[in-house]
């Protein structure tokens, strides 16, 4: 397939760290209390004021100094400036969603299936990938009504 766009892991509970200094719009490296507490890189993070939110996303974490390492600003939202304290976390997203929803239609239109207007995902214990065939894959994914 070779086209799936990145689905980012998620983190249970979604605990959030502190911006350690105040940050600009352009910065790309941001420095937080605990990069431990958040998840490994690459991933994505929202900041949120109430009025006003960043989604960003970071290829790298750098625990030795706290920082999260070559930073995408903006990906949803506005890349603005935001004060120390500021909460940052793995939080889900409208892009979680859209990716989800987009890499399911690259599927369905891998498997072949002419109508998905109405498709079921049914759950299965599957054999071994390299035992399955293009066949047997739709009839154990989907179930089309």
């Amino acid at each position: 397939m070779g086209n799936e766009n990145t689905m980012f892991s998620p983190q249970a509970g979604s605990p959030s760290a502190e911006l350690a200094s105040g940050i600009d719009a352009e910065v790309t490296v941001i420095a937080v209390d605990d990069v431990s507490i958040l998840p490994d890189a690459p991933n994505i993070l929202t900041m949120s004021d109430g009025d006003s939110f960043e989604t960003v996303i970071y290829q790298e974490i750098d625990a030795g100094t706290n920082e999260l390492k070559q930073v995408t600003r903006g990906v949803q939202g506005t890349a603005q400036s935001w004060e120390i304290g500021q909460n940052i976390a793995r939080l889900m997203t409208a892009q979680d969603v859209q990716v989800l929803q987009d890499n399911i239609k690259t599927i369905v239109n891998y498997l072949g299936v002419a109508d998905h207007t109405e498709i079921e995902l049914v759950s299965f214990e599957a054999p071994a990938h390299d035992e399955v065939d293009i066949d047997m894959k739709k009839q154990l994914l989907l179930e089309v009504n």
